[in-house]
């Protein structure tokens, strides 16, 4: 009887084993494209700090396959030539698909496993081109605003439960989508409402504007995926810094000021250590990139009692690390450019003399609102010993050109030639504009220096033998 029961329940649990089903942690992407000359396929895909790039060759009969390794469903990003779309992939899945390069969104046809949920991704963009763009919603009045981001967003959940009517994880991330697609433009509407009509605010809003933030979990780490996502959680926390300025230290840097309201409201609102700790480092990493270290021990500080993350603070430490190079004091890196006769132009022309410096381009709209300033700058200062250089980083010389004589821009104007110059390179120059202020040896007074809208002028008054 004992060897009975032994067999029969070896022949169950052998059947068990064998209907189990077993799910690869990876995804097969595969497809055939037409239409074009293009010879690879491009992916990208970023969550939390984790950044994939990767690449496939498309061979002479349009046929290209890739392999994803996965421990969680992904959105990739892919581009052949000059076209993009983008694609949902979970562990398991086995997806083809086929593209006429030529007609690209409207062609593009899914197969396989997860071909319903990347059938909808590419449908729902076509969808989504038949409105205006949504930044030209932005300088309408409150009534009609609401009217077309509500209208834009019941058009997109209509077509989503139409779709694909079954309750599924990728629909919970698709709605969450379009949820925060409407509320990425309300938060970012009051200051684009008051830009485009002449500075005027907003008094007519009802309190209904902002329900949104009820419906988005800032905690749920599913959310993540999306791209849209983490725009809404940086752009809500940019807003709700603003609240937090003024109770900031004054006596510091106002970028500093801002950069600890953010980390202060990232503790504030967001719970989940994870996601806490992730985006404290994501605003602390921008501030480094685009601000530099000047005045940021209380920032570092604010940082460091939150992210406990060994990668984050090792990865913040190696940035302030790459500062090092131009803390005041330091010998100012050289350089040498062309002017606009091809005559060359190097800082080290100009020991002696202070120098201000400005990285700028002829397509940077705050580069051009700058530039009055700076010609009343340089008028204040034409008979002190203090020299002006511009240094276009412009892809191309000759809208350079054009507008040097055009403008009839005065001083010293030179050409670097764009981002992989060794000014950038140098400088750590990440956005533009950018100035820097270089003392009479040569030697960095200030690698992230104010403004000519700000107080250089106080500043440059205040120097020795100016």
């Amino acid at each position: 009887m004992k060897k009975l029961i032994l067999i029969i329940l070896s022949v169950i649990l052998f059947f068990s084993c064998k209907n189990e089903k077993v799910v690869n942690d990876y995804a097969i992407f595969n497809g055939t494209v037409s239409g074009t000359d293009s010879k690879m396929i491009y992916f990208y895909s970023e969550v939390f700090n984790e950044k994939f790039k990767d690449s496939a060759s498309i061979d002479e009969k349009g046929f290209f396959s890739i392999k994803f390794d996965l421990n969680f469903p992904k959105y990739f990003k892919f581009r052949i030539g000059e076209e993009n779309s983008e694609v949902y992939l979970s562990q398991g899945d086995s997806l083809s698909v086929k593209i006429i390069a030529d007609n690209f969104d409207e062609t593009i046809k899914y197969f396989g496993t997860g071909a319903e949920f990347n059938n909808y991704l590419a449908s729902s963009i076509l969808i989504e081109s038949k409105f205006p763009s949504q930044y030209d919603f932005l300088s309408l009045q409150p009534s009609d605003f609401i009217k077309k981001t509500d209208s834009l967003e019941k058009i997109l959940f209509d077509y989503l439960n139409t779709s694909l009517p079954t309750k599924t994880d990728f629909k919970k991330l698709e709605k969450n989508k379009i949820i925060c697609k409407k509320a990425n433009l309300r938060l970012i509407y009051p200051q684009y409402y008051s830009y485009y009509n002449n500075n005027q605010d907003l008094s007519n809003i009802p309190e209904s504007f902002y329900d949104f933030e009820k419906l988005i979990d800032l905690n749920d780490t599913t959310l993540y995926i999306s791209d849209e996502m983490n725009k809404y959680v940086k752009t809500y926390i940019t807003n709700k810094a603003e609240n937090l300025f003024d109770k900031t230290d004054t006596t510091l840097d106002e970028n500093v000021r801002y950069s600890i309201a953010s980390i202060k409201v990232v503790d504030k609102y967001i719970s989940n250590n994870k996601l806490r700790e992730f985006y404290s480092y994501v605003f602390m990493a921008e501030h480094l990139k685009y601000m530099g270290t000047k005045d940021i021990d209380t920032l570092l500080f604010q940082f460091k009692a939150i992210c406990k993350n060994k990668e984050y603070n090792n990865s913040i430490n190696e940035d302030i690390k790459k500062w090092e190079a131009l803390k005041p004091g330091n010998i100012a890196p050289n350089f040498s450019f062309p002017d606009i006769k091809g005559k060359v132009i190097s800082l080290s022309d100009f020991k002696g003399k202070y120098v201000y410096i400005d990285i700028w381009a002829t397509w940077c709209g705050p580069c051009k609102a700058e530039a009055p300033h700076f010609e009343e700058l340089k008028k204040n200062f034409k008979t002190k010993n203090v020299v002006f250089i511009s240094v276009s980083v412009d892809d191309t010389k000759e809208p350079w050109e054009k507008m040097v004589t055009e403008k009839k821009l005065s001083d010293i104007q030179i050409y670097a030639a764009g981002w992989s110059s060794s000014i950038t390179k140098d400088y750590l120059i990440n956005s533009i504009p950018r100035f820097l202020l270089i003392d009479r040896e040569g030697k960095i007074i200030d690698s992230n220096a104010e403004r000519p809208s700000g107080k250089i002028g106080e500043i440059l008054n205040k120097l020795d033998e100016i």
